[in-house]
């Protein structure tokens, strides 16, 4: 509960973000290609806006192309000069839209309660909430000689716009490595609809390749069908008796999740000359991703897969398991310093507090929370509009203006 002279306050100082400057930022981020592996021009725009008295702003080269942007307004500290704990900011560059739909994806549009645009919730709008957070923090810290100063955060307030966040984390990584050791708390900006994540699934993506020997359909019976090894293996995956090796979650209910969603047969190796269709297929290959709760990472989904893989495809069948990425759960805390802060800004702007999404239906979406909780940052998940990657994609525009407000709310709150 923030006293009443406090509140109105800080109500004033949230105040002083305008409505169109966040839908300006937005439309503008929104009007930038950046696909996974092409997120340069979205960066270097990001830093743009970023590029101003009281921010350190600074493009941080991974890969050649591929910069993550880091930015910080300076904390006041505390009135005895120690250092007070900040807020990181973590948002995602890399976005992707849906095709099929009638709006052009690259021009952002506000019609009702909705701002249109590809890749808005995922995420270039809580991100340029971030970003108009930041602007408002520093021309704070940099009022100068009215005395304003001191409406800045005592703590440092980061943002870490990063690059390649699926399947990987890579660019929040690569941040948390190489920056300098953060002293506070972490937001991860995915799209929650204001609603406060403390936890949310990992992540296995498999890959299992079964061989077998191609033959013309007029002597077939020469030849070892990887096609149908696959289907047999498919069948075991999906038989109602099979599970993967876990403890449940009581934070995770319903799961462990799973879905093989590819499959890739044919290949002739064996008899270049055949035609397509021709003849048994001597290559298959099985994708899917094993949604996780604790205790379960790649060593213990390749062990079941493989025991399926052994059982179901075939003595004569080659067979392989591949893990292709393997992200941690995320289990944060219910109950913080941090959750105390986003509480009362959340209820400071929009006249109540969050709720705690305890039955969310985004809580198998990957999320970069837990490699910030690896770094000794605890944190929670809580951005504007939900993840909706479909045709002429929107967030809520309530949501999106009130997260820039709460952001703010929070960094001046959290460090006391």
């Amino acid at each position: 509960m923030i006293p009443d002279a406090a509140g109105r306050d800080l109500a004033a100082r949230l105040g002083e973000i305008e409505d169109a400057r966040t839908i300006a930022v937005a439309s503008a981020l929104a009007a930038i290609p950046a696909p996974l592996g092409e997120e340069g021009p979205l960066a270097a725009a990001v830093a743009e806006f970023l590029d101003r008295p009281g921010i350190d702003v600074h493009l941080q080269a991974v890969t050649p192309g591929r910069p993550n942007v880091i930015a910080t307004v300076r904390g006041r500290g505390r009135p005895d000069g120690s250092p007070a704990p900040g807020l990181l900011l973590n948002a995602h560059l890399d976005a992707a839209w849906a095709p099929g739909g009638v709006r052009d994806p690259y021009r952002a549009e506000v019609e009702g309660n909705r701002l249109y645009a590809g890749g808005i919730t995922d995420m270039k709008g809580p991100l340029a909430a971030m970003i108009v957070a930041l602007q408002t923090a520093a021309a704070a810290a940099t009022a100068g000689s009215s005395g304003a100063g001191g409406r800045a955060p005592a703590g440092d307030l980061v943002l870490h716009a990063v690059i390649a966040h699926n399947p990987t984390g890579l660019g929040t990584k690569f941040a948390l490595t190489s920056e300098p050791p953060f002293n506070g708390y972490g937001i991860v900006g995915q799209g929650s609809n204001l609603e406060l994540h403390a936890e949310n699934s990992g992540a296995v993506k498999f890959e299992i390749e079964l061989g077998g020997r191609a033959a013309h359909v007029s002597f077939q019976e020469e030849g070892i069908d990887a096609l149908a090894a696959a289907k047999r293996v498919y069948e075991a995956l999906s038989a109602p008796g099979f599970a993967f090796t876990h403890t449940p979650s009581e934070r995770l209910p319903g799961f462990p999740k799973f879905v093989v969603g590819e499959l890739i047969a044919g290949g002739r190796a064996g008899v270049p000359a055949l035609l397509p269709g021709s003849g048994l297929a001597d290559r298959a290959v099985l994708r899917g991703d094993v949604r996780t709760v604790p205790g379960m990472n790649r060593w213990t989904v390749t062990r079941d897969l493989a025991d399926v893989v052994a059982r179901a495809a075939g003595r004569d069948v080659r067979s392989s398991v591949r893990i292709i990425s393997d992200v941690h759960p995320f289990m944060g805390r219910r109950d913080s310093p941090l959750i105390e802060a986003l509480s009362a800004a959340h209820a400071l702007v929009r006249g109540a507090p969050p709720a705690l999404a305890v039955n969310a239906r985004q809580r198998g979406f990957v999320t970069d929370a837990p490699v910030l909780e690896e770094h000794g940052i605890p944190s929670v998940v809580y951005g504007p509009g939900p993840w909706r990657y479909e045709p002429d994609e929107y967030i809520e525009l309530d949501e999106l203006l009130d997260a820039a407000r709460i952001y703010l709310g929070t960094a001046l709150l959290v460090g006391g």
